[in-house]
């Protein structure tokens, strides 16, 4: 993100990151920065808690769970990679 920040500033041109709600993205040590970044012309905006619409790989991880991994139990996370079942 300051790489994203300095080009923002360095080219005068307003960017928008738009995240998820992951922690990395909210903890403090990154929210301290949000100020900096806002000066530098970078913005960040966050998808709402949990909206799969919007955030493409929720549906894939829909997808995942409903048809290929559903009712299947595995022995390890290895298992269905070496075994393909």
């Amino acid at each position: 993100m300051e790489q994203e920040a300095a080009d923002a500033e360095k080219l005068r041109r307003t960017r928008v990151i738009v995240q998820d709600n992951g922690p990395i993205h909210r903890c403090q040590e990154v929210q301290k920065l949000w100020s900096k970044w806002e000066t530098q012309g970078l913005y960040i905006f966050f998808l709402p808690k949990y909206c799969s619409k919007i955030n493409p790989i929720e549906l894939e991880w829909q997808h995942l769970k409903k048809s290929e991994l559903a009712g299947k139990m595995f022995d390890d996370e290895y298992h269905h990679c070496l075994y393909g079942n």
